[in-house]
């Protein structure tokens, strides 16, 4: 009599251990995906913030330093024909954004 009250009492105690671990597991699951969903809303942001700056960064650039009439004009003579005044062209061209680059480059 004794010996089954204990097997009913290791029964109960093996069962609801069961569902305690499974109920931990779960918890412990749904953390796992709110920390994924966290982390991946942050990257996303971060994404975001760094497009935007380049994007900006890139438009200020151009219409400061490219979308002028001396650089228009020595893209016209680079798509020249004449090999002397393209290469005098295009070295003026480098002359001129080598600066710009080599700034840019610290961004990165």
């Amino acid at each position: 009599m004794k010996n089954k009250k204990n097997i009913k009492y290791l029964l109960i105690f093996i069962g609801l251990s069961a569902f305690a671990l499974f109920v931990r597991d779960q918890e412990i699951k749904n953390l796992k995906k709110e920390v994924l969903a966290h982390e991946k809303e942050m990257v996303s942001v971060t994404y975001s913030t760094i497009t935007k700056a380049y994007k900006t960064h890139s438009e200020i650039f151009f219409s400061t330093k490219i979308n002028v009439p001396e650089v228009f004009a020595l893209m016209k003579k680079a798509n020249s024909t004449d090999m002397t005044e393209k290469n005098h062209a295009r070295e003026e061209l480098y002359s001129l954004l080598i600066d710009s680059f080599n700034s840019m480059k610290l961004f990165n």
